[in-house]
């Protein structure tokens, strides 16, 4: 079997590789057929989540990362819908003026999910859960032109901004009564 270490750490270099992928794109040298490269490039960290997911065993803690099944069937779960977004996109989308941004967005989406659901530490999964909701706005925000997206864009940051806000005010409560914050010293301290 697979050490959770070297799952985790192939994981993390196949989405490092998948986001230097969305941002080359933004590149206008680079031309619109390296959009299917990158889409393959996708493909490796939805692999490697879903490798995580059937060779994972027990629980286990790797720094502040916590790996179990459920928690690589979610970060599985995130990459295959971003993968299938994304492969959706790339002729639906084609001919807009931002085109080149949407798929940079959509990796950095599905990338920072991902690491939010398998983060063990509270203010790491804070952390990225706000990244995502970040990344969510500027990708509503794309279409600025036009009123109704921009409209929106304001509405959905206000409202993902103060989920955001509510999350951390939770984390910060759940440290100040449990003195931790690592989700497995909580899950032991209410057994």
């Amino acid at each position: 079997m697979l050490s959770q270490v070297v799952v985790l750490s192939i994981f993390f270099i196949t989405l490092v590789i998948a986001l230097l992928s969305g941002l080359i794109f933004i590149n206008l040298s680079v031309p619109i057929k390296y959009i299917k490269i990158h889409l393959r490039l996708l493909v490796f960290p939805v692999v490697v989540s879903l490798l995580g997911l059937f060779t994972t065993q027990l629980r286990e803690e790797v720094g502040p990362f916590i790996l179990d099944h459920l928690a690589w069937l979610l970060a599985s779960f995130i990459l295959i819908l971003g993968f299938i977004i994304q492969k959706f996109s790339v002729r639906y989308l084609s001919g807009d003026r931002n085109y080149r941004k949407y798929f940079p967005l959509f990796t950095l989406i599905t990338a920072f999910a991902s690491l939010a659901w398998l983060s063990g530490d509270l203010r790491l999964m804070a952390l990225f859960w706000g990244a995502t909701l970040f990344s969510l706005t500027m990708l509503i925000r794309l279409n600025r032109l036009w009123k109704i997206p921009y409209e929106a864009a304001k509405i959905s940051g206000k409202s993902f901004a103060l989920g955001w806000l509510s999350l951390l005010i939770v984390v910060v409560l759940l440290y100040v009564s449990t003195g931790n914050w690592h989700i497995n010293t909580m899950t032991t301290l209410t057994q």
